[in-house]
């Protein structure tokens, strides 16, 4: 095979690898998702719990992303999307940014709830609270962290910013990921199923937005970006539990200041979400004959180790 010839499949590779990716995330996800709602509503009986089929599910976009990682790039792309879990030297700020200025966010309905004189449920609350460290590491491995980031993030972004920039990526992929959730609705008791579905469409697609800017503002980190998921989840899991199960004026709340936080980011990097540095599209970077070699990921800022 010629070095032409080799090149123009690695291209192809990569242009029909998005594509590959989103389908790959919504199969392998719903194909536990479905069984796990038909079987909370009594209409059908699994052999293994509910809970495993929704835990099962939830790999759906990391074992996509590895898979096609694989069909583009072979074991070299597998290494460079799993080398983004190493970046971890990127300034204490954006630490703070991705686990108390994320967590920031989704509680401030409580404060505001007390201003208001409205009921705060103290005792819930702090039995979330004492559940909280488990509850992080439960999210940040099996439960959205890992499981969704190493796919939404690790894989789908860089590719999306290198073909759309970073705003289009950003709001295309906050969008596909609220609906990948879709299942979800069809559970009773879970929280998608308490919640109006353009509201949290709204709401993910801003968070789309924030964890995006903290994934290019670090080069790339998916270590940066699973913290910022996690603490989202397990902060709002404390908010949900202060203010009650029925807490609509909560999720309105909380959609207007993430919004409202997503365009202050969006103003603030003049559109860029800290994307500085487009490169090749596969999240490698190769050289003139095609070749791979490890690189920072597609479209997003070198590591900033000294900030």
């Amino acid at each position: 095979m010629t070095t032409t010839s080799a090149t123009g499949e690695a291209a192809l590779a990569r242009r029909s690898g998005l594509l590959a990716y989103f389908l790959g995330a919504y199969v392998l996800t719903w194909l536990f998702w479905i069984p796990a709602a038909l079987a909370a509503r009594g209409q059908l009986d699994p052999p293994v719990p509910d809970f495993l089929l929704l835990v099962l599910g939830g790999l759906g976009p990391m074992l996509a992303a590895i898979v096609v990682s694989a069909y583009e790039s072979g074991r070299a792309g597998v290494r460079a999307l799993f080398g983004q879990l190493l970046r971890w030297r990127v300034g204490i700020k954006w630490y703070l940014i991705a686990l108390i200025g994320i967590a920031a966010l989704e509680l401030s309905a409580v404060p505001v709830r007390l201003a208001s004189g409205g009921p705060v449920y103290g005792g819930a609350l702090l039995g979330a609270l004492a559940a909280a460290p488990f509850h992080f590491l439960f999210v940040a491995l099996i439960g959205g962290g890992l499981d969704e980031e190493m796919g939404w993030r690790g894989y789908a972004l860089p590719r999306l910013q290198g073909r759309l920039g970073p705003m289009t990526a950003n709001l295309l992929l906050g969008v596909v990921w609220a609906f990948w959730h879709l299942p979800l609705w069809f559970v009773p008791g879970s929280f998608q199923a308490g919640t109006p579905f353009g509201l949290y469409v709204a709401s993910t697609t801003a968070l789309s937005f924030l964890i995006g800017w903290v994934y290019n503002g670090t080069g790339g980190s998916l270590l940066l970006a699973i913290l910022a998921h996690t603490a989202s989840d397990v902060a709002d899991n404390l908010r949900a539990a202060a203010l009650g199960p029925s807490a609509l004026g909560g999720e309105l709340l909380l959609m207007g200041v993430f919004v409202a936080a997503a365009v202050a980011v969006v103003v603030l990097t003049r559109g860029t979400l800290a994307a500085e540095r487009p490169v090749d599209r596969s999240g490698v970077d190769r050289g003139a004959a095609g070749e791979v070699t490890m690189g920072p990921a597609a479209g997003v800022a070198v590591d900033r180790d000294d900030e």
